[in-house]
């Protein structure tokens, strides 16, 4: 038993550890787009509750840096957040975005009362490659111009949205970057974007098409 247990030991030692780095950013000062029917509370330098009591569509907070105008987070490939549900009720749904509405969106948390985890999202960077002006669509793909992409080299803020909440509380901490980002496509070898079979030729997923006897195979 003891034997066993060393080797866990020592592979568990052997995993990589992903670094993080805390994003710094002024909870005394968040802004609520209703201010009788949110209230918010801060905890140390780095978490608040935050609590709704409001029918309104959409009431949000927006978090903005510590003693700076924006965030330079360019060089991370995610971004995380731990949140509490502290209703014991009531389920808390919350929009993450970064800057505002989801001109930025990064996720949605969904938390059962009482529930509490850590939700993780990759941070979409705008480039400098664009598409086909004429191109438009939610989504481009990461270090392109458009859609969902950000210049996260000035991040001025992240927006937190809570659908219809009527009764809503939870707490949220551990703001944090992790993972390096990838390098931006270059468009000479990015395009075409699309394969022979009308398919991401980046992409992989399972069953996809790679041949003319899986398209037979899919087709019988």
């Amino acid at each position: 038993m003891q034997f066993t247990l060393n080797i866990c030991l020592l592979l568990a030692a052997a995993l990589p550890v992903m670094a993080e780095t805390m994003l710094e950013w002024d909870n005394q000062n968040v802004w609520r787009s209703n201010r009788r029917g949110i209230t918010v509370t801060a905890e140390g330098d780095s978490s608040l509750i935050a609590e709704f009591r409001t029918s309104e569509p959409w009431p949000h907070l927006v978090l903005r840096p510590k003693n700076a105008k924006s965030w330079d987070v360019s060089s991370f490939d995610q971004i995380a957040f731990d949140v509490e549900n502290l209703s014991t009720e009531n389920q808390c749904e919350i929009e993450f975005n970064g800057g505002m509405w989801n001109r930025g969106y990064l996720g949605t948390a969904i938390l059962r009362p009482g529930e509490k985890r850590t939700f993780r999202y990759s941070l979409h960077h705008q480039g400098k490659n664009a598409f086909d002006p004429l191109f438009r669509a939610r989504f481009m793909p990461d270090g392109f111009r458009g859609g969902k992409n950000l210049d996260t080299a000035k991040l001025p803020s992240l927006q937190l949205i809570s659908s219809f909440p009527i009764s809503c509380k939870y707490r949220l901490s551990g703001i944090r970057l992790s993972g390096k980002r990838s390098q931006d496509p270059e468009a000479k070898t990015f395009f075409p974007l699309i394969d022979r079979y009308g398919q991401n030729r980046h992409a992989t997923w399972p069953n996809k098409i790679c041949s003319d006897a899986d398209l037979k195979m899919v087709l019988e």
